[in-house]
C-alpha cells in the first residue's frame, strides 16, 4: 500500500491506489425512477453484462437514469455523508467497549472503560474519499480515456450526455472542500515571522 520513499519508491509511491483509497467507501445506490428497483453503482460500466452498459441503467426494468436525476441522488447522498461528519461522532477504539458519544473527553480517554482512546467515527479523510469515490463514478473523462486505449469508443457511446451533469456536480462540491488544497501562505508564514 505505502512505501517508505528510502525503499527506492520514491514520491510516487506514498500516492494511493483509487482501489486502496476507496476500498473503505461506500457505494452510491439509490432507487430507479421507473420502477423503484434499487441500483448499486460501484463503477462506471457494468462489465459483467454483454454488452457492457452503464450502470446506471436498471437491471429490472432496464431504464437509463436522467442525468438530473442521477446528480440530485448522488448530491443528496454526499450531503448525508457530510451531515454524518459534522454530528462528530466518536467511538472507543477498544474492541470490547461499546462507548459511542457526540462529545470528546478533554482526555482523550473512554469515560466508560478507562482503557481505550476515542476516535471519530467519520474523519475528514474518510469524507474526503468518499466525495472523491463518488466523484471517479461520475467521471466519464477519465474512464472514456482509459477505455479508448485498451477497447475503442464504442463501450463509452453516450457517457458524456448521462454524466457530464452529475460530474459537475461532484466536481463543484469537491471545489469547495478545503482538504484537498493547500495554503502556501499559511505553511511558510511560521518561516517569515
Amino acid at each position: 500500500m505505502m512505501q517508505n520513499s528510502e525503499q527506492g519508491g520514491g514520491a510516487s509511491s506514498i500516492i494511493l491506489k483509487d482501489q486502496d483509497r476507496f476500498k473503505d467507501c461506500q457505494p452510491f445506490t439509490f432507487a430507479c425512477q421507473q420502477c423503484s428497483s434499487t441500483i448499486v453503482v460501484t463503477c462506471i460500466v457494468d462489465t459483467m453484462t454483454s454488452p457492457h452498459r452503464s450502470s446506471y441503467t436498471c437491471s429490472s426494468c432496464e431504464a437509463v437514469q436522467s442525468p438530473y436525476y442521477i446528480s440530485n441522488k448522488m448530491l443528496l447522498a454526499a450531503r448525508g455523508f457530510v451531515q454524518e461528519y459534522y454530528r462528530g461522532r466518536v467511538k472507543c477504539d477498544d474492541a470490547a467497549c461499546t462507548y459511542t458519544s457526540t462529545s470528546t473527553p478533554l482526555n482523550g480517554k473512554c469515560p466508560s472503560c478507562f482503557k481505550g482512546g476515542v476516535a471519530y467515527v467519520v474523519t475528514e479523510t474518510d469524507l474526503y474519499n468518499q466525495l472523491s469515490y463518488f466523484l471517479s463514478l461520475v467521471d466519464y473523462r477519465s474512464f472514456t480515456e482509459s477505455n479508448s486505449k485498451q477497447q475503442g469508443s464504442a463501450s463509452t457511446h453516450g457517457l458524456n450526455e448521462l454524466l457530464s451533469l452529475p460530474y459537475n456536480t461532484m466536481k463543484n462540491l469537491l471545489d469547495t472542500n478545503a482538504y484537498s488544497q493547500i495554503d502556501l501562505t499559511k505553511i511558510f508564514s511560521i518561516v517569515g515571522a
